[in-house]
């Protein structure tokens, strides 16, 4: 009976990678590796593990509010660009 097994690559998804600052897309696998990390804080120094993870869950959600409403933007800007095109017809 053998021991549970060692991942050699972090098991993260692949478009997390896209919008948390700490991980970048490997170029040559094409997979998610982790970036170095950045050292903690005084503020993060003295959180308990609970009150990071909070933190972390908090700034990913205003990240992706803000990449939505980014987008959202693109979207109506890019359909009354359209809208004038056929406008013009």
């Amino acid at each position: 009976m053998s021991g549970p097994s060692m991942l050699s690559e972090p098991d993260i998804l692949p478009d997390t990678a896209l919008n948390h600052p700490d991980l970048v897309v490997s170029s040559s696998a094409g997979q998610p590796t982790i970036a170095t990390p950045q050292p903690l804080t005084d503020r993060e120094r003295v959180m308990s593990l609970e009150q990071w993870i909070q933190q972390e869950i908090n700034l990913g959600h205003e990240r992706l509010l803000t990449d939505g409403q980014r987008q959202i933007e693109l979207f109506k800007a890019k359909a009354a660009e359209l809208r004038n095109c056929i406008d013009a017809l």
